[in-house]
């Protein structure tokens, strides 16, 4: 059994113009037979738990898992922050 998973932007994609037209693709992709959601790294669990409310609002009853990625080096969360356009973040480990 094969199962196929997406990938979730809790703030949204930083390609896509807003986070709710973000969401509504990933539900495209859950109703075209995705089984579940893998979130991308998040700093804020309000964040997350925003994510999994807005998907539930618009219909996405698939399992949501919150991303992780164990921090090795500082340059690597400073990279993270700077693409994912997490400047508070990135404002906090530069201090």
């Amino acid at each position: 059994m094969l199962l196929c998973c997406l990938l979730g932007y809790p703030t949204g994609h930083p390609d896509c113009p807003t986070y709710e037209e973000d969401l509504q693709h990933l539900k495209e992709k859950i109703d075209a037979g995705a089984d579940f959601i893998i979130t991308q790294l998040f700093f804020e669990v309000d964040v997350f738990i925003k994510f999994v409310r807005d998907c539930r609002d618009i219909g996405i009853t698939c399992p949501i898992i919150p991303g992780m990625m164990p921090i090795q080096v500082l340059h690597s969360v400073l990279c993270f922050g700077i693409v994912n356009n997490y400047h508070h973040i990135v404002s906090v480990v530069c201090i």
